[in-house]
């Protein structure tokens, strides 16, 4: 009998820890794959920058409102630029910077590629486990890595 509640109890365990490890294993592939699509799209407007596409500079705008989005844009600014693609964070994921309230563009010099604006980094973290986090930055020179 004994035995039994024994095995009942470690069955428990092995339960509720293989669904705590799931969970964290599906926040970490959430994570990675946005943050893969992110520095994509700083590559691809930074490109577009180097080859000139429209005779303009290109970036990209990070919001963090109600609902956190990121959008490639070209022209000086956002505000007044001419809006491309847009994606939101998947669900669970929320930047760190720009803190909550606020937005920040990553822009990048027509001709040269490099970065031109005063944002050298993002960081996107898990809502529920806010130690998962990883952060893309972008080096003066242009160069998109990430953590």
């Amino acid at each position: 009998m004994e035995a039994v509640l024994a095995l009942s109890i470690l069955s428990i365990i092995v339960v509720i820890g293989s669904g705590s490890l799931f969970a964290n294993r599906r926040i970490q592939t959430e994570l990675d794959s946005n943050v893969s699509v992110i520095s994509d799209m700083l590559r691809r407007a930074q490109n577009n920058a180097i080859t000139g596409e429209g005779f303009v500079a290109w970036g990209v705008h990070f919001d963090n409102g109600s609902e956190d989005f990121y959008q490639m844009f070209s022209g000086a600014d956002w505000t007044d630029g001419t809006r491309h693609e847009q994606f939101t964070l998947a669900s669970g994921l929320v930047f760190e910077v720009p803190t909550e309230g606020a937005n920040a563009e990553i822009l990048f010099d027509l001709r040269s590629g490099k970065r031109i604006s005063a944002t050298d980094n993002i960081i996107i973290r898990s809502s529920v486990k806010p130690d998962l986090k990883k952060t893309i930055s972008v080096s003066g020179e242009g160069k998109v890595s990430s953590d």
